[in-house]
């Protein structure tokens, strides 16, 4: 809940459970999101006058609904595996180059596409009986107004999208023979979907005519309430996992046959090129979980978290870790060249290498994995002046200035500011029309705690160490994929 001023008044976070077994499924009930939803807005209501909703969703979940809007499937998550054999069919019958070039969105399982496809050959009781696929925010607004909408950036990372045209790819729905008319009407993200009719608006304890706002995926909104919505501002969020994107004015895709990075719509003719990794905050979770008995112990007995400790002995080492190479990929990772195969891999370890450079070879490599998607976009002609980063990871110092000098680029932390709620409260100012546009809204509230400058000489060390760390991947490569 925020206030007139952009400042989180009220918050209230509840984790919706995950439906999953070994089969590969990983879903959400629809009617757990929106029991959740609602118990939100409802708490907010009873203590507060609430003059906008706004949503803000996950990417990637897809779900059927009938005509009355009921579900007839659970939200199945980026994390579910049992469309993964439909990413060959896709890249058999139009291929993996048509694909990316259309939508934007390489040939990954994650994507509802193959979901889709699965749903159509495995389900096709459902698929029939289907009036429309929604994700999570398009399933919560169909609640709300017996409507089937979806709005633009989130329908960007369906490879659904013709990101170039902004509308549902009839190339794409031909090709799969997929009914167009099961698909969701598409809505601007900073407009306003609808007005709450007077017993919806009861139910959740608002107004009559309560407006209710689009807004973009959290990756988007992220990067609005970084103020990275302008060419040049690097978009950053380093938690469990990481990404990186920069904003464009048109749609880009990687050049190379690598396909390295996603191109996703944002809003105001804006595109947000870049990719996201799986292996950052879970390296050091992962660490502190196995070989951090000294940091626990001493976080148990004192104020200080185990991870505050671990940076306290990363900073240790000096930058390079004295030549020792971490590939970070403990859990796969989402490169379509080798993420499916991939494992970490710890190199040059010899008798002189102390913990704390062990620990800092995990920092240095999930940065350096990192630059893999920075360097990407960069060779696509789109600059990079600096990178504002926002999560859990913000709060590392050692970490950001490795980033800093890592990618050669000032890095601004956001610590004290959810930056998911500020970019969509941004976005509800646009679309209620208090200020002009989504640019000058988050240049006014976007603002930084703190600055990392790039050093230098140690700028010079990760260069050399990175060169290395791309040809131990290249090596490595055939190796993942024969053992």
């Amino acid at each position: 809940m925020l206030d007139e001023n952009g400042k989180i008044v009220d918050s209230l976070f509840l984790e919706i459970p995950g439906i999953r077994d070994k089969e590969g499924i990983y879903e959400h009930d629809p009617k757990d999101v929106f029991y959740i939803f609602t118990s939100i807005v409802r708490k907010f209501s009873k203590k507060y006058l609430v003059e906008s909703l706004i949503l803000s969703g996950y990417l990637f979940g897809f779900m059927a609904v009938d005509r009355e809007g009921r579900p007839l499937t659970n939200i199945i998550t980026w994390l579910d595996s049992r469309s993964r054999k439909y990413v060959k069919k896709i890249v058999d019958k139009i291929g993996a180059r048509t694909i990316y070039e259309i939508t934007g969105c390489p040939p990954l399982f994650i994507y509802p596409l193959s979901k889709l496809l699965w749903l159509k050959s495995e389900k096709e009781l459902i698929y029939k009986k289907a009036r429309a696929f929604l994700g999570v925010k398009g399933f919560i607004l169909s609640q709300l107004f017996s409507d089937f909408v979806e709005e633009k950036s989130t329908a960007s990372g369906t490879q659904l999208l013709d990101t170039h045209k902004l509308e549902w790819s009839t190339e794409v729905l031909d090709i799969f023979d997929i009914d167009f008319s099961k698909m969701p009407r598409l809505v601007e993200s900073d407009s306003v979907v609808g007005y709450l009719d007077r017993d919806v608006a009861e139910k959740l304890g608002l107004r009559p005519n309560t407006p209710v706002v689009a807004g973009v995926f959290d990756g988007g909104a992220v990067a609005i309430g970084e103020g990275a919505v302008e060419s040049g501002k690097g978009s950053s969020h380093l938690s469990t996992s990481a990404m990186v994107r920069v904003p464009s004015g048109k749609p880009v895709v990687d050049k190379s046959g690598e396909m390295r990075f996603q191109t996703y719509y944002l809003l105001e003719n804006t595109w947000l090129p870049g990719g996201a990794v799986n292996n950052a905050g879970i390296v050091l979770k992962w660490f502190r979980e196995n070989f951090g008995l000294v940091e626990n112990v001493i976080s148990k007995n004192t104020d200080v978290s185990a991870y505050e400790i671990i940076d306290t002995e990363a900073a240790k080492s000096p930058p390079g870790s004295r030549g020792l190479i971490f590939l970070p990929y403990i859990s796969g990772e989402r490169f379509p060249r080798f993420g499916n195969v991939a494992s970490g891999v710890l190199y040059g370890l010899k008798f002189y290498h102390s913990r704390s450079d062990v620990i800092r070879s995990l920092y240095e490599g999930t940065i350096f994995n990192l630059k893999i998607i920075l360097d990407a976009v960069r060779e696509n002609k789109l600059t990079v002046e600096e990178v504002r980063v926002t999560g859990g990871g913000a709060r590392s110092r050692v970490w950001l200035q490795i980033m800093a000098d890592i990618f050669e680029t000032k890095v601004y932390s956001f610590v004290k500011t959810d930056n998911v709620l500020l970019g969509s409260f941004i976005i509800a100012q646009k679309a209620l029309g208090k200020i002009e546009s989504v640019r000058r809204g988050a240049a006014k509230f976007a603002i930084p705690d703190l600055v990392f400058e790039p050093e230098e000489k140690n700028s010079k060390i990760y260069r050399l160490q990175y060169e290395k760390f791309r040809r131990l991947l290249d090596i490595v490569v055939d190796a993942f994929k024969s053992v």
